[in-house]
Parts: structure tokens; C-alpha cells; sequence
């Protein structure tokens, strides 16, 4: 009987070791489930945050794009008053010396004139250029259209100021 005892010992205790190892093994893969999962979680974060980075990169270039379109289409309507006053601007300069009370209108005038030739050309918005690039353009042209607006408004004054010399001397010679 000691053998039948020793025996159920001996099986109570590989039974006891087998049931341990299948605890330890369960752990291990629980450990390696973890793990896998966590990996994976960590992988699609990841894959996420390029993902909105980039999606983030393409809306701000959009965005560049768009601003500076609008800047140059600012621009180009204000070009187009520009090019208005200025043909009205050189039927005023037509006039000679003689025509108006005060000379000096027509050197104003010519001054006018010559600075809306000086003006540099017209900023280009490229859908290939960079983000940077396009806010730079995007904020030369506001610079442009402020001086092309400025630009206008002394020529507007000037030829204003001619035809009102030209009107005055038709007064005097009245």
C-alpha cells in the first residue's frame, strides 16, 4: 500500500506539475496575446498619425493655394481699375502746358504715369509649389495690390488734378 500511496503521490504531483505547466503556458500565451494586441494597437496609432499629418499637410497646402488665388484675383480686379484710370489719366496728359492754369499738374500727372510702368510683375500662384512658397506669394501679392491700389488712387489725383487746372484756365479765359 505504501507503493499505491507513494504512486498517487507521484501522479498527484505530475498531475500537479502538468496542471502548473498548462498554467504557465497559458500565462505565456495570454503574455503573447497581449503583447501581439498591444502591437498591433500600436502599429494603427502609428499608421494614424501619419495618415493625419499628411492629411493635415494636404489641407494647408490647399489652403496656401487658396489664399493666394484670392490674393491674385484681388490683385488683377485691381489692375483693372488701374488700367481704366489710366487711360483716362493719359487723355489728361495729352493736354500741353498751355491748356492748364497750373503746369505743374501735367508733371504730377507724368510722374503718375511713369510709376504705374515701374510697377514690378504680377506675383504667380503654382499649385506645385510649396506651402511656403505659396504663403510668400500669397503675401507678395497683397503687397502688390496695395500698391497698385496706391498707385491708382495718385494717378486718379493727379488727372483729377489736371482736368481741374484745365477748367480753371477755360474760367480765366472766360
Amino acid at each position: 500500500m505504501a507503493n499505491a500511496s507513494e504512486d498517487q503521490k507521484v501522479n498527484e504531483s505530475a498531475q500537479n506539475n502538468d496542471a502548473a505547466l498548462l498554467k504557465e503556458e497559458h500565462r505565456n500565451e495570454r503574455k503573447i496575446v497581449i503583447g501581439a494586441i498591444a502591437a498591433i494597437v500600436v502599429v494603427a496609432i502609428a499608421f494614424f498619425t501619419v495618415y493625419k499629418v499628411i492629411d493635415y499637410r494636404r489641407d494647408l497646402h490647399t489652403a496656401s493655394m487658396l489664399t493666394c488665388s484670392t490674393n491674385y484675383a484681388n490683385a488683377t480686379e485691381s489692375e483693372q481699375d488701374m488700367k481704366e484710370t489710366l487711360a483716362d489719366a493719359k487723355q489728361r496728359a495729352a493736354y500741353s502746358s498751355s491748356d492748364v492754369a497750373d503746369p505743374n499738374t501735367l508733371n504730377d500727372l507724368a510722374e503718375a504715369i511713369s510709376r504705374v510702368d515701374s510697377l514690378p510683375d504680377k506675383p504667380e500662384c503654382s499649385p506645385e509649389s510649396s506651402t511656403d512658397a505659396l504663403m510668400n506669394t500669397a503675401d507678395l501679392l497683397m503687397i502688390y495690390n496695395d500698391d497698385v491700389i496706391n498707385t491708382t488712387a495718385a494717378l486718379r489725383y493727379a488727372a483729377k488734378a489736371v482736368q481741374a487746372s484745365h477748367l480753371e484756365l477755360q474760367n480765366i479765359q472766360q
